[in-house]
């Protein structure tokens, strides 16, 4: 009977072995896999920030030639606001003018005549 207790002992104690390692395989296995799926991962994250990074600085790129074009485009609108206002002034100016020439041109259009029949009439014109 010893010696069957002493069997089973043993026996236990090679089965208990054997689970260790097997257990200890499967682990290491384990760690592996999760090793190699973390560092893909990590490759892809790393790829992927690189090209973030870039994006960003075209981003940017992109922001400082849209600030540039608006500021442009302000400029420019703001110079044909002037234009167009300046452009309502020589207008209004044109027609005083022209009013202006209008006015002299029937007033003194008949004093000219007058004073050139005058001028032929007493004879004085030279």
């Amino acid at each position: 009977m010893f010696k069957l207790i002493e069997t089973a002992e043993n026996n236990a104690r090679i089965i208990r072995e054997k689970t260790l390692e097997d257990i200890q395989f499967e682990f290491r296995n384990s760690l592996t896999t999760i090793h190699s799926i973390i560092c893909k991962y990590k490759t892809q994250f790393e790829t992927n920030q690189s090209n973030l990074l870039g994006k960003d600085e075209q981003i940017k790129k992109l922001k400082n030639t849209y600030e540039s074009i608006n500021k442009q485009y302000q400029e420019q609108k703001l110079l044909f606001e002037q234009l167009t206002e300046l452009t309502q002034t020589m207008d209004r100016q044109r027609e005083k003018y022209e009013k202006q020439i209008v006015i002299r041109t029937t007033i003194h259009l008949p004093i000219k005549s007058l004073l050139f029949f005058y001028l032929e009439f007493t004879g004085t014109r030279t």
